[in-house]
C-alpha cells in the first residue's frame, strides 16, 4: 500500500463512528439561511468529517471551538485599517481552499446533512477530503491555516458563505463589502471595524449574493447591476454590480435588529428622559413628524420606535422601499416599493403606494424615506385628515430638512408655485426631529424643531429641545426654556409639568 493509500485508510479509519458525526451535528446551532428549499434539512456540521488524522492530532493542538456568544475576532482597529498585499495574497489563498471544499461538501451532501448522509457516501466524502488536504498540503498553506479552514467550513455551507458568521454575530448591526478584499462591519455602539478574512474572487461574491436573495427571485449581473433586497430574516441588502465600481462587487446589509423600545434610545444617550417623554407625547396625541439626518444616523430606528407608540386601535400604513419597521400593532400593513425589470416593466413607486395607501383606511400612513416626489404625496396625507403621519428624509439640519421637504416637493412634475409648496410645508408639518452622528458612533437627537407658520415666504421654527456639546465634557440634552405652540394638544394625552420646558427642570 502506498503512502497515499495509507493517509486514505487511516482517514476513514478515524471518522467511521457516524454517532460521533451526529453528536456533533446536534450541538451546532440551525444555520439562519438555508441553501436549499424550505423544509428540508440542510448541512450543519462537518467537524467530525474533518478532524485531523490521529498522529497530526498528537503533534499540534486542535483549534478550540469558539462560544456561540463570543463575536468574530477582528483586526486592524488602530485608524489605519488597510491590509498590506502580501496580507491580502495570504487571505485570498486561504478563501480559495476554503471555497473549493465548500463547493465539494455542497455538491456532495445535496440537501442531506452530514447526520442523514449514507455511511458509504460520508466515508467517500471524507476520503475525498482527505486527498484535497494533500494536494493543498503541497502548496505554501499551512497545516494550521489548513486545520482552521477545516474547523471553519461548516459556518460556510449556507447560502451566506463567507458572510454567515458575520450575520449571526448579534454585535453587528452593518455589513460591508467593498470588493473581493476589504470587508468592515458596524458594531451595536457605532464602532466601524475591519475583517481579517476575503472572497477569493468576484464571481464568490456575485454567487453569494445571488443564492441569499434566491427565494426573492432577485440576481445581480452586468444586465442587473444594482439590486436591493431582503434577507429571509428581514436584514436589508442593497448590492452593486462590478462593472460599477472600480473596488468590485459591493454589498451593504442592514441586518434586521430586535425590537427596540424608547428605552433602549435612554440607554444609549440618543435622547434624554424629557426629550423620550416629549415625543411620547407628540405621537399620541397625533402631531406630524420630520425625522431628519445624515445617512446612518439612525432615523429609521428612531421612527420604528415612535411607531410603537401609536395607539392599538389604529391602523396604519407604512411605504418602504425595503420593509424595515416593524409594527407592534394588530392593525398594520407594510407596503414595499418595486423597481423595473429588466424590460423596464412592473416598477411600483412610494407615490403609487402612497396614493394607494388612502384608499386602504389609514389612521396615519408612515413613509420610510421622502427621496422625491412622494414628498408630495406624504404632505398631502399629513394636510387631508391623516393626523400623527411620519416620515424620514436625509438632511444636514432640521432647517435643512423643510428645505428638503420643498425640494423634493418640486420633483413631483407638477408645476407648483413655491410659496404654495413653502405653505403645503408650514401647514403640515408640526415638529422636525434631527439626529446626528458623533465620531464615537453614537447617534444623538440633536434637535427638536416645532413648526410655526410662513412669513415672508419663510418657514418660521423654535427650536424646543437641543443638544449643548461642551469641549472636553460630557455634552447635554436641554430645553430652549419655549414651550411648544401646541402644547394644548400634547397636554391632551400627558399633563407636563409646567417646568418641563424650561432649561433646567
Amino acid at each position: 500500500m502506498d503512502n497515499k493509500d495509507e493517509s486514505k485508510a487511516k482517514a476513514l479509519k478515524s471518522h467511521r463512528n457516524v454517532a460521533r458525526l451526529n453528536r456533533y451535528h446536534e450541538e451546532l446551532p440551525p444555520t439562519s439561511l438555508p441553501r436549499g428549499q424550505e423544509g428540508e434539512q440542510q448541512p450543519s456540521d462537518l467537524r467530525a468529517a474533518v478532524h485531523r488524522q490521529e498522529e497530526e492530532q498528537q503533534s499540534s493542538p486542535p483549534i478550540a471551538a469558539p462560544q456561540q456568544d463570543v463575536p468574530v475576532g477582528f483586526v486592524n482597529q488602530k485608524e489605519d485599517l488597510r491590509l498590506s498585499s502580501e496580507e491580502i495574497t495570504r487571505l485570498r489563498q486561504k478563501a480559495a481552499v476554503r471555497h473549493h471544499l465548500a463547493a465539494i461538501v455542497r455538491d456532495s451532501l445535496g440537501t442531506m446533512s452530514p447526520a442523514t448522509m449514507p455511511t458509504a457516501d460520508l466515508e467517500a466524502l471524507i476520503a475525498r477530503l482527505s486527498e484535497e488536504q494533500q494536494k493543498y498540503l503541497a502548496d505554501p498553506v499551512a497545516p494550521e491555516v489548513w486545520n482552521q479552514i477545516l474547523f471553519d467550513l461548516p459556518h460556510h455551507l449556507d447560502a451566506a458563505g463567507l458572510l454567515g458568521p458575520l450575520l449571526r454575530d448579534k454585535s453587528i448591526v452593518e455589513i460591508m463589502v467593498n470588493g473581493p478584499d476589504c470587508l468592515f462591519v458596524e458594531r451595536v455602539g457605532g464602532q466601524i471595524e475591519r475583517w481579517p478574512e476575503v472572497f477569493s474572487d468576484e464571481e464568490e461574491i456575485t454567487s453569494t449574493v445571488n443564492a441569499m436573495l434566491a427565494h426573492t427571485g432577485g440576481h445581480l449581473s452586468v444586465q442587473s447591476p444594482l439590486l436591493d433586497g431582503r434577507l429571509p430574516d428581514g436584514s436589508r441588502l442593497h448590492g452593486v454590480h462590478a462593472d460599477l465600481s472600480p473596488q468590485g462587487t459591493c454589498i451593504t446589509i442592514r441586518k434586521s435588529q430586535e425590537l427596540l423600545t424608547m428605552n433602549s434610545l435612554l440607554h444609549n444617550g440618543t435622547v434624554d428622559a424629557r426629550i423620550a417623554r416629549f415625543l411620547r407625547a407628540c405621537v399620541r396625541s397625533k402631531q406630524n413628524l420630520l425625522i431628519s439626518g445624515g445617512t446612518g444616523t439612525g432615523k429609521t430606528t428612531l421612527l420604528a420606535i415612535l411607531c410603537r407608540e401609536i395607539p392599538q386601535q389604529e391602523r396604519v400604513v407604512a411605504v418602504e422601499s425595503i420593509s424595515e419597521i416593524q409594527f407592534d400593532l394588530p392593525n398594520a400593513i407594510n407596503l414595499e416599493t418595486r423597481l423595473p425589470s429588466e424590460e423596464g416593466k412592473g416598477e411600483i413607486s412610494p407615490r403609487e403606494l402612497i396614493r394607494n395607501a388612502l384608499r386602504m383606511r389609514p389612521s396615519r400612513i408612515v413613509v420610510g424615506e421622502v427621496r422625491g416626489g412622494e414628498a408630495l404625496e406624504l404632505l398631502q396625507v399629513m394636510n387631508t385628515g391623516h393626523p400623527g403621519s411620519m416620515g424620514t428624509i436625509h438632511s444636514s439640519s432640521a432647517r435643512n430638512a423643510l428645505a428638503r421637504m420643498q425640494t423634493s416637493t418640486l420633483l413631483a412634475g407638477i408645476d407648483l408655485p413655491m410659496l404654495f409648496v413653502s405653505q403645503l410645508v408650514s401647514d403640515a408639518l408640526d415638529f422636525v426631529v434631527h439626529l446626528k452622528r458623533e465620531a464615537s458612533g453614537v447617534r444623538r437627537v440633536t434637535a427638536v424643531e416645532e413648526v410655526l407658520h410662513l412669513e415672508g415666504g419663510t418657514i418660521l421654527t423654535q427650536t424646543i429641545f437641543e443638544w449643548i456639546a461642551e469641549p472636553g465634557k460630557q455634552g447635554h440634552h436641554a430645553a430652549t426654556g419655549l414651550p411648544p405652540r401646541r402644547l394644548e394638544e400634547i397636554e391632551e394625552v400627558d399633563d407636563l409639568p409646567d417646568n418641563f420646558f424650561r432649561e433646567e427642570m
